[in-house]
């Protein structure tokens, strides 16, 4: 989603509450999203096959939400 409204040219840092004083940075919203699905792979959660399945029906989702909640000219509907 973030990827979709604001390209993918975006530094960002995040931390956790898990880790206080912990801060992870990104070159781009992808390198983000590539670490957070790689990690639970790391964590014993998912198989490789899991998190690529998750990876694309989050893409498909987020696909579905852009082309039918953010069409120019749509009212807000909150």
């Amino acid at each position: 989603m973030l990827r979709g409204l604001y390209g993918n040219r975006f530094a960002l840092t995040v931390t956790s509450r898990a880790l206080p004083g912990v801060e992870r940075s990104f070159a781009s919203f992808s390198r983000a999203a590539d670490e957070a699905s790689a990690s639970r792979i790391f964590n014993g959660a998912l198989t490789r096959l899991d998190e690529a399945a998750g990876e694309r029906l989050g893409h498909d989702v987020a696909g579905f939400v852009l082309r039918h909640e953010f069409l120019p000219g749509t009212p807000d509907k909150r």
